[in-house]
């Protein structure tokens, strides 16, 4: 008897029919969730709105700040113009004193430079120019004091930017010296000044030749104006001037209650005083 042979069992066929749906069913749900994050997202619960007033309201008042801040400056600008300008004047004619003492010294009209004639007893005795010239850091700015006679009174750098120990040390007084015309022994002014390299007289800040020129082309700057407005006749008290009134002697009528008025008598050969003295309430001792 022959053995019956097993029939093996057929593989599964595949549902491809199945497979298709599937696939688009997930296409759909990918389409939404790109149309999703397209669409801007929704603000959050509880997120606080941008108040358009209140900013507003923050803006006026610092507004108004600024506004109260710009006014006080410019008044206090205003209340303190007139004394800074004073100050500045008090101090350049204390400048101008130091190179050419006088009593009063007088600016004049002059577009290329700053002049003041120095005036004593009602006569102009010379003239203070201001002048600059370049330097190794910067212009070097020099005060110039000449009299009529065209001696040089003095020297004086007001600003400069020079190295400090070095080109600074062109201000010390054992260099600005040697430009002041020792007249009274005979000395005589010469018609330019020099450094000694350049063939001049001026011995130069060591290690500061350049600083040393700066200032020795400012001295000859202001000679040269001077010598034009001299040959000018422009070195002239301004028209009405009018000399600062001497101050008056107290008289007895207009003496305070606080102010002795009585000398010793030297006919009194030292007995007491009999020249009535001025008290406090006008009464008479």
């Amino acid at each position: 008897m022959s053995k019956a042979t097993k029939k093996r069992p057929a593989p599964p066929v595949k549902n491809t029919a199945a497979g298709k749906p599937a696939a688009a069913a997930k296409a759909p749900a990918a389409a939404k969730n790109t149309a999703a994050a397209r669409k801007p997202a929704a603000p959050q619960k509880g997120g606080k709105e941008i108040n358009y007033g209140e900013v507003a309201k923050i803006a006026a008042i610092l507004t108004a700040i600024c506004l109260v801040i710009t006014a006080l400056l410019a008044a206090t600008n205003t209340l303190t113009e007139e004394r800074i300008a004073a100050n500045a004047l008090l101090e350049k004619q204390e400048s101008c004193s130091m190179v050419l003492p006088a009593p009063e010294h007088l600016q004049l009209a002059v577009s290329d430079c700053d002049v003041y004639i120095a005036v004593s007893g009602g006569d102009v005795t010379g003239a203070v120019i201001t002048t600059a010239s370049k330097g190794y850091g910067g212009d070097v700015q020099v005060m110039t004091g000449i009299d009529m006679s065209g001696n040089i009174t003095g020297v004086r750098i007001l600003e400069h930017a020079e190295t400090p120990g070095l080109g600074a040390n062109a201000e010390k007084p054992f260099f600005l010296g040697q430009f002041v015309t020792d007249w009274q022994n005979g000395e005589t002014r010469p018609d330019r000044f020099a450094v000694t390299k350049d063939g001049g007289t001026i011995d130069a800040v060591t290690a500061a030749t350049r600083s040393s020129r700066a200032v020795t082309n400012a001295v000859n700057s202001a000679i040269e104006v001077f010598e034009r407005l001299h040959d000018a006749g422009a070195l002239v008290l301004p028209e009405g001037y009018v000399p600062p009134a001497l101050s008056a002697p107290v008289s007895s009528t207009d003496a305070s209650p606080s102010d002795v008025t009585a000398d010793p008598d030297p006919d009194n050969n030292g007995e007491e005083n009999t020249v009535p003295t001025v008290v406090a309430g006008g009464d008479q001792q």
